[in-house]
């Protein structure tokens, strides 16, 4: 559980539609994911639980997450053909298909970072920008960074990198000078320590012989030094996504808009409305959500596996009272498209 925090159950019942539980696991909780996996095969299911990163899934992030599927074969066993309750032995066929099924439909990404991102005169990144520098205008303050300033110069003296500022040239009177085409405005309300983070990462960038400036790579200035090396990491693939951290995007010299963040999930952002949500607000959901084009394989490769067992998904009877209620909102729905 320290390395993958966060696990999603599929329960496959005999029911009209399909139960999903999405737990939170902490390092506290003394259990592992084999001994979830008992717990529930003592009650009644059969269990397989694979891990998954979104970058194997088309989305260009390092996102590793397990996923759990569990099916009845007890009392609520889901029926096959011929009216036959699913068995335990044929419920571990259904599971070993789904390993087969879903790891055929691995595509490792192709788009890259910048593929995901709106230009920078795009009125979605204006008004990100807008908000973003209210928000931090409205919280800046400077704390004692101590602690970070050594373990940032301990990283300048490790990789040999010097003590100069090349990227945003900040010095302690709060004076910046970015390149022409960065946020100028969003460096300027960012904490000496946000700023002299991006010089470590900037500067290891320069030691492996490249200039970030110019490529798409993601940094994480939430994080020291020491837990933050995006020279490591290929240009174009971003790390975890998390609620709470402050995204740079070296090409544009700025942050990335929530809205791309969501994007990097596989969410269609260009469908959804967004209104009273602030760019925290949407930055917390891209940074709890799952990888759309994870969870999508995972469920239709448990569908595929089920139904190629002789599983046919039973249909929900619609009461007389609300058949009646739907027949009106068709009813009303051809009137006003005629209108």
């Amino acid at each position: 559980s320290t390395l993958f925090p966060y696990t999603t159950f599929f329960f496959f019942n005999d029911t009209a539609t399909t139960e999903i539980y999405t737990l939170s696991l902490h390092d506290a909780l003394p259990i592992s994911w084999p001994e979830m996996q008992r717990r529930l095969e003592d009650n009644g299911y059969v269990a397989r639980f694979m891990s998954f990163d979104s970058k194997e899934y088309y989305i260009p992030q390092t996102r590793t997450r397990r996923y759990m599927v569990a099916i009845n074969v007890g009392k609520n066993a889901p029926e096959i053909a011929g009216g036959k309750k699913l068995t335990r032995a044929v419920a571990h066929q259904v599971l070993d298909d789904w390993e087969e099924i879903v790891t055929a439909l691995k595509r490792p990404y192709t788009a890259t970072l910048d593929h995901f991102l709106y230009p920078d005169d795009d009125p979605i990144v204006a008004k990100a920008r807008r908000q973003l520098e209210s928000q931090k205008n409205e919280r800046r303050h400077e704390v004692d960074w101590t602690r970070s300033l050594m373990r940032n110069n301990k990283a300048r003296e490790d990789g040999n990198l010097g003590d100069q500022r090349p990227l945003t040239r900040w010095d302690d009177a709060d004076n910046i000078h970015p390149s022409d085409d960065a946020d100028w405005r969003w460096w300027a309300t960012q904490p000496n320590r946000v700023k002299d983070v991006a010089e470590v990462c900037f500067l290891r960038c320069v030691a492996q012989g490249q200039d970030p400036r110019h490529k798409p790579m993601y940094v994480n200035l939430s994080q020291n030094p020491e837990r933050n090396d995006s020279s490591k990491q290929p240009p174009g693939l971003c790390p975890c996504l998390t609620p709470n951290e402050i995204p740079l995007i070296t090409c544009r010299g700025g942050p990335i808009v929530a809205e791309e963040r969501l994007k990097l999930q596989g969410l269609p952002v260009d469908s959804l409305t967004f209104t009273r949500e602030t760019q925290q607000d949407l930055s917390s959901l891209a940074g709890n959500a799952m990888s759309s084009t994870v969870v999508g394989p995972v469920l239709l490769a448990a569908w595929a596996a089920l139904g190629k067992a002789g599983y046919r998904r039973s249909k929900a009877r619609i009461p007389a009272g609300k058949l009646e209620r739907s027949e009106e909102r068709r009813v009303g729905k051809e009137c006003r498209s005629r209108w």
